[in-house]
């Protein structure tokens, strides 16, 4: 039964007149993303400067974004991320960075750092990849670039993914997914960082 609605970016339609929609329950409207593990680092780690996650305009607000995993994005009704999405990504990276080992840095003016990662979260959405009704998969995406600041040479980059099936397809689940494959996204995006700067 579907009764939700969302407010189309592109109308996700499956055969005829069936939309994309997460099962009613008795879901919060505001969400947050997980915190990372806490870590203490030191003042010889590597100072990691991350400026503002960059992402396509539609996921460039606080909506929980869907999709039939084509080209078109629809929006969870009443369900909203507590800031917009490339600033919880933010916080969560930059945490993720110190539970590796890093010492992270938000913005770059008055910061010397050693490395500027740049990051880009290409998908960020719940996917109807088996069609509407069935639990969706949560996928990340983000397109890392590591520059060194002192030579100004591109060092590294690399596409990273992660993905988590819900467990069913209700608003709670799917948001419960969304956080582990971020979770799991940005925590490959910080071993990758750790790896690359101690060579």
């Amino acid at each position: 039964m579907m009764a939700r609605i969302v407010m189309p970016v592109m109308i996700l339609l499956l055969g005829g007149c069936v939309s994309l929609l997460p099962k009613p329950g008795a879901d919060p409207d505001i969400f947050r993303l997980s915190a990372a593990p806490q870590s203490t680092t030191s003042a010889q780690s590597p100072l990691v400067v991350l400026p503002v996650v960059f992402a396509p305009k539609a996921l460039r607000n606080n909506r929980v974004a869907i999709s039939d995993g084509g080209n078109g994005i629809a929006y969870a009704a009443g369900a909203r991320w507590a800031a917009p999405m490339p600033e919880l990504f933010h916080t969560l990276q930059s945490d993720m960075l110190n539970a590796h080992g890093l010492r992270s840095a938000a913005v770059p003016g008055g910061v010397r750092g050693d490395y500027t990662l740049v990051l880009e979260v290409r998908r960020f959405e719940a996917v109807y990849d088996n069609g509407p009704g069935r639990a969706p998969l949560a996928l990340v995406r983000i397109k890392a670039r590591l520059v060194d600041r002192i030579s100004h040479s591109l060092l590294q980059t690399t596409t990273i993914e992660a993905s988590v099936r819900a467990s069913e397809d209700r608003l709670s689940p799917i948001i419960l997914a969304i956080d582990a494959a971020a979770q799991k996204a940005t925590a490959d995006v910080a071993q990758w960082t750790a790896d690359a700067v101690s060579r």
